[in-house]
């Protein structure tokens, strides 16, 4: 029966031997595959960072398509060029008029304090000596007439704006032309 032992013993012995060369083989294979994968998540990480790289290029080669885009849709609702002559004036009018409201006020104050003071070396709101009530009234007139020429001119380019748009689409220009919209707040 030793006999048949050592067949089988050896018999195992090979199986043995089969197996731990399979398990050398698994083995050397798995480090293979620790070297792939981890060549691989080089390659990954290369890969992505040219992914974003691309993709930053796309976006800047989009930018101008997205504004061609969104003149495309706007395009029928910019204004001509006689609107935008108008809206540059109204856009004049509208930014001198509180320059000239202030120029009226100190041409008031300064018709007061001559009226109020001897002819004297006492100075007026511009720094100059205080002149005869009359030629600050004569201030008074000529700036309000500008006011009033000005206020006009408002209406009149807003009355031609009305006739072929709405209000909101009023606004919308308005603020394309940054144009201030202050002034339409009651």
């Amino acid at each position: 029966m030793s006999f048949f032992y050592n067949k089988e013993i050896k018999e195992l012995q090979n199986k043995i031997d089969q197996l731990e060369s399979k398990l050398k083989d698994l083995e050397a294979d798995n480090k293979n595959l620790s070297i792939k994968l981890s060549d691989f998540d080089k390659k990954n990480e290369i890969l992505k960072n040219n992914l974003k790289k691309t993709n930053d290029e796309m976006m800047l080669l989009l930018k101008p398509w997205k504004e061609y885009e969104k003149w495309e849709k706007m395009k029928k609702d910019l204004p001509d060029l006689e609107e935008m002559y108008d809206l540059k004036k109204l856009k004049l009018f509208i930014t001198a008029l509180p320059k000239l409201k202030l120029k009226e006020l100190g041409y008031q104050f300064d018709y007061a304090e001559s009226l109020n003071s001897r002819k004297s070396l006492r100075r007026d709101s511009s720094g100059h000596f205080i002149k005869d009530p009359q030629v600050y009234k004569k201030y008074i007139e000529i700036i309000t007439r500008e006011i009033d020429k000005t206020e006009n001119g408002i209406r009149r380019i807003l009355e031609k704006l009305r006739k072929h748009r709405k209000n909101k689409e009023l606004v919308g220009l308005f603020k394309l032309y940054a144009i201030s919209t202050d002034w339409l707040k009651p």
